[in-house]
């Protein structure tokens, strides 16, 4: 009589299938593991091809660094300064967004203290829009026409109020006003 098999006893000779693979349910190597017996491994430095990549052939060399491999896009992404952590790629961005920012706080409470600074930065920032050191032309355009309207604006008050007796106006409605 055959005794029954013990599930967790080493498989013997008998139980391995034919070609060398290893049997249903067997783990594969982990990644580093040296390779089953009868595959060759992967040149020392390399790795092997992506899935439906074929490597190249025999005596050519592989791509260099950074140059597409197989014909298919770059491996590393762009060179530094142009994107991802390698820098921005519009260092002079910001002038725009701080005269934009410049224009709502003179709209709103400071008038040409952030105003004329507004105009400055808006023409600082459509001068990097031209180097194309910069790419919010519209957002630079806004801010530049917004702080000189805004400029002008507090220009042609304070002339009223001097020059054309606004202030001798402004005191008469305050003296009816209290008196009335």
């Amino acid at each position: 009589m055959s005794s029954p098999q013990d599930p967790l006893a080493p498989p013997s000779e008998g139980d391995q299938p034919q070609g060398g693979q290893p049997p249903y349910g067997a783990q594969p190597p982990a990644p580093g593991q040296p390779p089953t017996y009868g595959q060759q491994p992967p040149a020392y430095g390399q790795q092997p091809p992506a899935y439906g990549q074929q490597p190249p052939a025999y005596g050519q060399q592989p791509p260099a660094y950074g140059q597409a491999p197989y014909g298919g896009a770059p491996a590393y992404g762009p060179p530094p300064g142009q994107g991802y952590g390698g820098g921005p790629l519009y260092p002079k961005n910001s002038l725009g967004v701080w005269s934009i920012v410049l224009a709502g706080v003179a709209f709103f409470c400071a008038g040409p203290l952030a105003s004329i600074p507004g105009v400055i930065l808006g023409h600082l920032a459509l001068k990097a829009n031209k180097e194309q050191t910069a790419n919010n032309q519209g957002l630079s355009m806004a801010g530049t026409i917004i702080n000189w309207v805004i400029t002008i604006g507090y220009v042609a008050l304070l002339v009223w109020i001097f020059a054309f007796g606004g202030l001798g106006w402004y005191f008469g409605i305050l003296e009816d006003s209290m008196t009335g």
